[in-house]
């Protein structure tokens, strides 16, 4: 369910540089939906370097008021279509 609501790959030439958001994404949507927490960790506990850990990241995104956290949704869903680079601050829940 959760990779339902995930965005298409953007057609980049060269390849593209918002796949960390894919991996943010994807365990957002499934936290939030419900995934079982031992499930959800054994899937999404993953080192993100330079960025947060999965879990770290998601965890302050579900603490989040909801218009916060659908702010965070689509800026990381718009970071996902990058095709240059960006500031990893724009994973910031509250950048």
């Amino acid at each position: 369910m959760a990779t339902a609501k995930l965005p298409s790959f953007p057609n980049c030439f060269g390849g593209f540089t918002g796949g960390a958001a894919f991996q943010y994404l994807e365990a957002g949507y499934a936290h939030l939906g419900g995934m079982a927490t031992d499930e959800w960790l054994e899937r999404y506990e993953t080192p993100m370097d330079p960025f947060p850990s999965v879990p770290s990241l998601i965890e302050e995104l579900a603490a989040a008021s909801p218009g916060t956290r659908q702010e965070w949704l689509a800026r990381a869903g718009e970071v996902s279509q990058a095709c240059g680079d960006w500031p990893p601050s724009l994973l910031a829940v509250d950048p």
